[in-house]
Formats: C-alpha cells, sequence, structure tokens
C-alpha cells in the first residue's frame, strides 16, 4: 500500500494507465499555451478523477480482475506468435521445400 494515501499500488498503476490519455491531453494544452515542457501537476492528478477511488478491498478485487485480464491477453499475444510460426513453417515445407 502507498503510504498514508490508502491506495492499493497496482490499483493505482491501472487508474494511471486509464487517466493516461487525460495527462496527455493535459500536458499537450499546456505546451500549447505556455513556454514550459507542459508537464501534469499535483493539481492536474487531483482534478482528473473526481469522483475518489473505491474503498481497499474493492481497490484490490478491481486490480486482481485487471491484472488477471492482462496476464490472459499477453498469454494469447504469445499462442498467437506460435500459432503464426507454426503455419509459416508448414506453409514453409509444404510449398516451398517440395
Amino acid at each position: 500500500m502507498l503510504p498514508d494515501v490508502g491506495i492499493d499500488p497496482t490499483f493505482f498503476f491501472y487508474l494511471l494507465r486509464y487517466l493516461k490519455p487525460n495527462f496527455v491531453a493535459i500536458a499537450r494544452n499546456k505546451r500549447a499555451t505556455t513556454a514550459g515542457l507542459g508537464h501534469v501537476t499535483k493539481r492536474d492528478l487531483k482534478n482528473a478523477h473526481e469522483e475518489g477511488v473505491p474503498p481497499l478491498p474493492e481497490q484490490r478485487a478491481i486490480a486482481h480482475i485487471l491484472g488477471t485480464l492482462d496476464d490472459k491477453i499477453e498469454l494469447n499475444r504469445r499462442m498467437s506468435e506460435t500459432l503464426e510460426a507454426m503455419a509459416r513453417a508448414l506453409f514453409k515445407s509444404w510449398f516451398v521445400d517440395l
């Protein structure tokens, strides 16, 4: 858990990932209106998610589900790569090596 905040770190990671397009837009707008680099401030973070965060048990449940989905997506990506490699090898053996 992050110190003195009451937020699960994995949930916070997914929250920031979800809010990333908002931060990019904020930074882009700041670059367009100021001479600086355009960065997201602490105030921007507070304003970006006005609804607040759910209680810790709910955060952990959400983070667990999202982590499981990420793991499944990665597994499917690797399986797809393996199947593509097998298909290439099969095609080569049928049509190139004959």
